[in-house]
């Protein structure tokens, strides 16, 4: 049997990783050509939100591939080369967090809300996903894992 056949179409996401204790990791993240989610290919977030525990990432030094325990991953920073759409209807918070590793992170979070479900604390609140995605300054996304979120505050300023 021709194992190239067996083969999942993937392309691959540059993006940085920092793990509990705090150790950051380069390389790039398997994303899936098409997902279940949405049109489109599968996003970063994406990943990190489905229900296995383990991702796998190619590491930049080596170019080894690891399998890293999610619930261990504080965040993950990426260039946004191409954001989705952004809706009319579309919601901006600007947030601080403060992390278990010590980061404090400000951006902004985009999405969609239904008009009862606004606030900073609904969508932290959201059960369906355990990372969230935070903007922030010059196209780079934070998807943040709510486990090491030590306070999150809402900010005025939500440019970013």
């Amino acid at each position: 049997m021709d194992q190239d056949a067996l083969r999942i179409p993937t392309t691959m996401q540059r993006a940085d990783l920092w793990i509990d204790p705090g150790q950051c990791v380069s390389g790039s993240i398997f994303l899936h050509l098409e997902t279940r989610r949405h049109a489109g290919q599968e996003r970063p977030e994406d990943v990190l939100n489905e229900r296995e525990p383990f991702l796998v990432f190619s590491t930049e030094t080596s170019d080894e591939r690891r399998f890293y325990c999610k619930r261990r991953i504080i965040r993950m920073q990426y260039l946004d080369e191409q954001p989705p759409p952004e809706p009319a209807e579309q919601t901006i918070l600007g947030c601080g967090l403060l992390l278990t590793d010590g980061a404090m992170l400000a951006g902004s979070i985009r999405e969609f809300f239904p008009p009862e479900r606004r606030r900073l604390s609904d969508y932290l609140n959201n059960p369906a996903e355990s990372f969230i995605r935070l903007h922030l300054e010059a196209g780079m996304v934070g998807l943040i894992n709510k486990e090491h979120i030590i306070y999150a505050r809402a900010v005025r300023d939500a440019r970013v």
